[in-house]
C-alpha cells in the first residue's frame, strides 16, 4: 500500500475523511445540541450513504454482489434521527442529488482499499458527494444556536380573569409578588 492509500484508508477500512466528518457531525451536535442528536446526526448520514451506495452499485454495477440484509438500514436511521430533532439542509441534499447523477452517469468508478491504484475521478465525485449529504446534516446544527425542544403554545398575556377588579385588590397584589400580606380591615 502506497502512502496515499493509507493516509485515504483508516486501518479499519473506512476513508479517513468519513471517519473525520462523522467526529465533525458528533463533535459539533454534542456542543451546540444533544446527545442525542450528535450520536444519530453522523449514524444516519453514514448509514444513508452506505444504504444508497449499496443499491445504486447493486442497480448500475453488472455483477455486483446481491444486497444483502441490511442495505435498507439508513431509512430508519434517517428517522430515528428525525426523531431526535435532526434536521437537513435541503441545499446541500440537492448537491448530493446533482453529483449523486453526475457519479452514475460517469461510470459509478469507485477506489477499494484493495485496488493497486487510485482513481481520482472516481476518488473526487465519491468524497464530494459524501461531503455534500454530511454538510446537509452539519449546516443545520451549526446554523441553530439551541437543540430543537417540544414546540409550546405562545404564553396568554390577558385574560378576562386578569381584568377582573378583584384580582387587583391589595391583598391578590401581594400574594402575586409572593409576600405575605396582612388584610386590611
Amino acid at each position: 500500500m502506497n502512502l496515499i492509500q493509507a493516509l485515504m484508508w483508516s486501518p479499519v477500512g473506512i476513508r479517513s475523511s468519513t471517519l473525520l466528518l462523522a467526529v465533525i457531525l458528533f463533535d459539533v451536535g454534542l456542543m451546540v445540541r444533544s446527545f442525542l442528536q450528535a450520536v444519530f446526526a453522523p449514524l444516519a448520514w453514514l448509514l444513508g450513504f452506505e444504504s444508497l451506495w449499496t443499491v445504486t452499485t447493486h442497480l448500475v454495477v453488472k455483477g455486483a454482489e446481491p444486497l444483502g440484509q441490511i442495505w435498507w438500514i439508513g431509512a430508519p436511521a434517517a428517522a430515528a434521527a428525525y426523531a431526535a430533532g435532526v434536521r437537513v439542509e435541503w441545499r446541500w441534499l440537492a448537491l448530493t442529488v446533482v453529483l449523486w447523477a453526475l457519479w452514475v452517469a460517469t461510470g459509478w468508478h469507485y477506489n477499494l482499499p484493495t485496488n493497486p491504484h487510485v482513481d481520482w475521478e472516481a476518488e473526487a465525485l465519491n468524497e464530494a458527494t459524501k461531503t455534500a449529504w454530511g454538510l446537509a446534516y452539519l449546516w443545520p446544527m451549526l446554523r441553530r444556536t439551541k437543540p430543537l425542544s417540544t414546540p409550546k403554545l405562545p404564553a396568554r398575556h390577558w385574560s378576562w380573569a386578569t381584568l377582573s377588579p378583584a384580582r387587583h385588590r391589595p391583598m391578590a397584589l401581594a400574594e402575586k409578588a409572593g409576600e405575605m400580606a396582612e388584610p386590611v380591615q
